[in-house]
């Protein structure tokens, strides 16, 4: 995603400022979605029973419907955080996101 528009969107800072630096390699998307899964799902409205239920097949083959389908709420019904993580870290960001939402401590698969 464009700096710019990701600056523009409606995300809280630190996600914006998360974001920005998984695209610089300074964090990975799995850690970015850790933290979000860990800390901050009430931020977007995500049910932590949803996210529990995400299958192995959903991360694999499905990742951005998946995601598309857990951020989509009232004001955002398609879900348009997911066009701020690039398409090929959607994945990742998933699994880091359910990893956090089970309470997981610092998973090292994330790790290059």
């Amino acid at each position: 995603m464009d700096p710019d528009a990701l600056m523009m969107a409606q995300l809280p800072t630190f996600l914006k400022a998360q974001l920005v630096d998984a695209a610089a390699g300074k964090l990975t998307y799995a850690e970015v979605g850790w933290h979000l899964g860990y800390h901050n799902l009430e931020l977007f409205d995500v049910d932590g029973e949803e996210v529990m239920k995400v299958s192995g097949q959903d991360i694999d083959k499905r990742p951005t419907a998946t995601l598309r389908r857990l951020f989509a709420n009232e004001k955002h019904p398609k879900g348009e955080f997911v066009d701020c993580i690039p398409a090929k870290h959607r994945r990742d960001f998933l699994r880091g996101l359910i990893e956090g939402a089970r309470g997981e401590q610092d998973p090292e698969w994330w790790r290059p």
